[in-house]
């Protein structure tokens, strides 16, 4: 089973994914207070900030809208570069959140789907009897 999620249609996610780039806001923001301190609204000062801009916003979305997949086979779950065994994982879903925790050998991590019925049908295909409330 294939299945893909979108940041942007996952809240936890989403939430991330700001805070993975918030380093990033945060930069820009000292760099444009110190222009701004420099050059006060002057062109010197407007011309290179609006393509700062630009391109934070566009890297933002860029990352918010990038379809990040994960597949299932006879054996293992694929995800983000991670293998999985599935029998030695649990799985704890999360219907409300449309997450999956995945406990394996000590290690947490969390699945991210964009729509109820994917989440069933990978819930289904590991075989929900290791499924915890």
């Amino acid at each position: 089973m294939i299945w893909y999620y979108r940041p942007y249609r996952n809240p936890v996610a989403r939430m991330r994914c700001f805070l993975k780039i918030s380093p990033l806001y945060a930069i820009v923001f000292f760099i444009v207070l110190g222009r701004f301190l420099k050059y006060g609204l002057s062109p010197r000062f407007v011309i290179p900030v609006i393509p700062l801009f630009v391109t934070l916003i566009f890297f933002t979305l860029l990352i918010m809208m990038k379809p990040k997949y994960g597949y299932t086979d006879e054996q293992f779950v694929h995800f983000s570069g991670k293998r999985i065994e599935k029998w030695r994982a649990r799985f704890r879903p999360d219907f409300k959140r449309l997450t999956v925790d995945v406990e394996t050998d000590g290690k947490n991590f969390k699945l991210y789907f964009e729509n109820e019925e994917d989440m069933r049908n990978f819930l289904r295909d590991v075989s929900a009897l290791n499924v915890l409330p």
